[in-house]
């Protein structure tokens, strides 16, 4: 027996749900009716009778006559079972019917992805090796041009990287296109070697198509911080996974490029490195470690004694304790690498000759350069206001600035990646400032500010 109602706010209660009643009888009348199947175990005969009479669904094709329809027992939605997905296995899951034709859509999609035509292909592998293979030494001509072909996420990331570099005002929106590909093609699982799949990850953390501001699922963060999360699954972080394998070498390219891509982006960007100095004990790369060891290689080995600094730098300043003693073996870190460089990576000659120019050196000395800068940061909480800098931080900026002015020159500032502060909209390229790229605090940043106090 129903309850009476106590008060008017039971009344006004039971008189909108008898208007909703109404109006859901007398929608379903308008329409042909076929019986509707009562969803067994919900109610009792009697009431199961009752509703049966009263309820009615929308008549429906012939086509469909054969499936079996029910009424939700509280939505009043038609329910198809025959819509219900079938895994493999034979057991139905709840998904909705048009999982699948989405599925085929995207695979359709996949598929249809073309490489352009093989001298393009070689065109930008080329232009990759020049501009990029001293930072991102991850894949090797054999990758790209070898005679057994290569993935196509590995092709799709060449060409994306290899039109980051190009003079051409359309080179960064094909970039983009190509790098939408690419993340499409990884998203739908494409790519099934694990490896080709994680050289392909750590080509796309080289493009920044937006500042760091925004919260996306793409840029050198996101990309660097799923190359770790593979190359941990793999075990790159442990000496032990690179015995009696082939492809030693390439791996160990692979996990250092990652490391120090998360020192230089902990101290752009100030977040919590992803690796610590005790969870990864795989020997640092060597000369034996490319195929053809040169400057690009010298440049990748010493990048990444660099960033073992930073690596210090970064926990002493997260932290927030050490002593002065701390700062000061830093100090002393930094004349042991310039005093241990090799030759060919100097800017001078022994005779105090300045050397011809090469942008990836002076990328190198950039780093230096800016190192010493956050060497001389006090420690403090507040990183967004800069303290006063010193006299060896006004004599590091000049340099920095000086070497960037040298690259500006030579119009070579294209080739730049994003750790420099740098980055490019759909439409061009854009500039590396401050009310365009705030959030962008690399190297250039840094060396910026303080030259123009």
């Amino acid at each position: 027996m129903s309850k009476l109602p106590t008060s008017a706010t039971d009344l006004q209660r039971r008189s909108c749900r008898s208007k909703k009643k109404a109006a859901y009888r007398n929608h379903w009348q308008e329409s042909p009716t076929i019986n509707a199947q009562e969803e067994p175990g919900l109610s009792s005969p009697a009431s199961s009778n009752s509703r049966a009479a009263n309820t009615s669904v929308t008549a429906l094709p012939a086509s469909q006559s054969n499936h079996e329809f029910r009424i939700h027992c509280s939505t009043g939605l038609l329910y198809d079972d025959s819509a219900a997905y079938t895994a493999p296995g034979g057991n139905q899951k709840d998904f909705p019917s048009g999982t699948c034709s989405i599925q085929g859509s995207v695979s359709e999609s996949v598929n249809a992805i073309a490489l352009p035509r093989p001298t393009l292909l070689k065109a930008w592998f080329a232009a990759y090796m020049t501009n990029t293979s001293h930072y991102c030494p991850v894949v090797d001509v054999k990758d790209v041009l070898g005679p057994e072909g290569a993935s196509k996420s590995l092709n799709l990331a060449v060409c994306m990287v290899g039109n980051i570099m190009r003079h051409d005002p359309d080179g960064p929106q094909v970039a983009v296109d190509f790098y939408q590909q690419l993340k499409l093609f990884l998203a739908t699982g494409g790519e099934v070697d694990a490896i080709s799949t994680l050289k392909a990850i750590c080509l796309a953390s080289c493009l920044s198509i937006e500042p760091s501001s925004p919260i996306r699922l793409h840029g050198p963060l996101y990309w660097t911080s799923a190359g770790i999360s593979l190359a941990l699954q793999i075990g790159l972080h442990r000496e032990a996974t690179y015995k009696n394998r082939k492809d030693t070498s390439h791996l160990r390219r692979i996990f250092w490029y990652l490391r120090n891509s998360d020192a230089f982006l902990t101290a752009c960007w100030g977040r919590p490195r992803l690796l610590r100095c005790n969870d990864y004990d795989t020997k640092p790369p060597e000369a034996e470690d490319f195929d053809n060891p040169g400057l690009d290689s010298l440049i990748f080995i010493e990048t990444t004694k660099l960033c073992d600094i930073l690596e210090f730098l970064s926990d002493y300043f997260a932290e927030q304790q050490g002593a002065a003693t701390s700062l000061i073996s830093m100090g002393d870190a930094l004349v042991d690498w310039i005093k241990h460089l090799p030759p060919e990576l100097c800017l001078y000659d022994r005779d105090g000759h300045r050397k011809l120019y090469s942008r990836p050196v002076s990328e190198l000395f950039i780093q230096y350069f800016v190192t010493i800068i956050l060497g001389q940061l006090p420690r403090q909480k507040q990183k967004e206001h800069l303290p006063p800098p010193s006299i060896s931080s006004f004599v590091a900026a000049s340099c920095a600035v000086e070497l960037y002015d040298e690259i500006n020159c030579r119009d070579d500032s294209v080739s730049l990646l994003p750790m420099h502060g740098q980055g490019f909209k759909h439409k061009g390229r854009g500039e590396a400032a401050e009310d365009d790229w705030s959030a962008s605090f690399g190297p250039g940043t840094y060396a910026r500010k303080i030259w123009r106090r």
